[in-house]
């Protein structure tokens, strides 16, 4: 330790005589680092409450007219600093954080939306967005049209002027992988002036940042934090509409921990790395299922065969980590493939360093009616890919394996 930074004495009680001992160990001396010193990672501030010297600072906090922390629930030194690098990654101008991807579309909705007003969203959409919006319908009286990502006829009639409030979607959706035309889109909420939400997740905080979108999502659990260790989810959007969203979630209670923040910051250094050998394997993963005997309808945007291939080029600085395929075979063939594979881990999620797999009919198939189940290959047969970082060769020798094995 340096003569710079030793803890000062301990300070005299009202009579000269120094702190007793039990007072002192509560209000112990805070080490601060010497001039022009400073720490390379930023500490994680694990204080849930913040003091000020003086009461003029601290209403000065209260009323806006400067900034600080006060109360971890509101604001954290930690957390605001994930805030604002996600938010530049983005290209927006602020971010909140919420303790999950769900939490961060729930408090979206909920901070924007009030009863009686009418939302628009895809049957294409992640399944608990689904849920959530069913919920709002029954409990909460936001009322709701459901339509295709695809189908721009559908959405613009769907529309209520006057009533119509937001459009929520996805792009790639998941896990079907169909990519949304997002220049149609955000067109059209300019033109209702709907507030258009990105569900941006499986894109990554680097793309889609070119459109007028008003509210980004992301699952930071996901590409953000990458290691599978910390839950998290953001709101990203212009300074007014963040704050909107952000102070109707505070008074619900929600709240993002420093801790999750400060492992999320540290997966963020390696994002652009591990998102360009995601996908980089993912295309070659793709590639290759197409060569497999009982191996069919082999999804992903990278492919030249995907319907919408030409405009996830023209939208996307790569095509993300995740594959859809179907096989041969029955639910008994399908979880047969999955429980052979060695390195694919059976897991939910995404964007994570080890690869993962599910079977698409059990995790993704709810609120969905028939004919839209049908429509989005959601089967039996179907099973979803989340690829890592591991060696491409691998990944391809273990799918082969468990195919060939399983299915003969």
């Amino acid at each position: 330790m340096s003569r710079d930074s030793k803890p000062e004495p301990k300070k005299p009680k009202g009579d000269g005589g120094l702190l007793n001992e039990r007072t002192q160990v509560v209000h112990n001396e805070k080490l601060a680092l010497a001039k022009e010193n400073h720490a390379l990672v930023s500490p994680t501030y694990t204080s849930v409450k913040y003091y000020f010297e003086k009461m003029e600072q601290a209403e000065k906090l209260v009323k806006g007219e400067r900034t600080g922390f006060l109360y971890g629930r509101i604001l954290n030194p930690s957390v605001r600093e994930l805030e604002l690098n996600l938010a530049r990654l983005q290209g927006t101008e602020d971010g909140y954080c919420t303790s999950s991807g769900l939490a961060a579309i729930s408090n979206t909705l909920l901070g924007l939306l009030r009863s009686g007003d009418h939302l628009i969203y895809m049957w294409q959409s992640y399944k608990p967005t689904r849920g959530l919006i069913h919920t709002l319908e029954n409990r909460f009286g936001i009322e709701s049209t459901r339509v295709s990502v695809l189908d721009h006829q559908s959405i613009e009639k769907a529309i209520v002027p006057g009533k119509t409030k937001l459009m929520i979607w996805e792009s790639p959706t998941n896990p079907q992988l169909e990519i949304a035309d997002m220049e149609f889109l955000t067109s059209l909420c300019k033109k209702y002036s709907l507030i258009s939400v990105l569900d941006n997740t499986f894109s990554g905080l680097h793309n889609h940042r070119q459109y007028d979108v008003d509210v980004y999502i992301h699952s930071l659990t996901k590409f953000a934090s990458g290691h599978s260790d910390a839950m998290g989810g953001a709101v990203l959007g212009n300074t007014g509409m963040v704050n909107r969203i952000r102070w109707g979630a505070f008074e619900l209670g929600d709240n993002f921990s420093p801790r999750e923040a400060a492992a999320i910051s540290k997966g963020l250094k390696t994002y652009f790395l591990r998102y360009a050998k995601c996908a980089e394997n993912a295309l070659d993963i793709a590639r290759f299922l197409k060569t497999l005997p009982k191996v069919k309808n082999v999804r992903y945007p990278g492919l030249e065969d995907h319907p919408r291939h030409e405009l996830a080029k023209k939208q996307l600085k790569e095509f993300g980590a995740v594959i859809m395929f179907d096989i041969e075979g029955n639910k008994k063939d399908t979880y047969r493939v999955i429980d052979s594979l060695q390195l694919f881990k059976t897991a939910p999620s995404l964007g994570s360093v080890e690869s993962l797999v599910l079977p698409v009919d059990l995790f993704f198939s709810g609120y969905l009616d028939e004919a839209q189940t049908k429509a989005s290959g959601l089967g039996e047969s179907g099973i979803r890919l989340s690829i890592g970082i591991e060696d491409v060769e691998d990944l391809k020798n273990d799918l082969r394996q468990a195919i060939s094995g399983s299915l003969g």
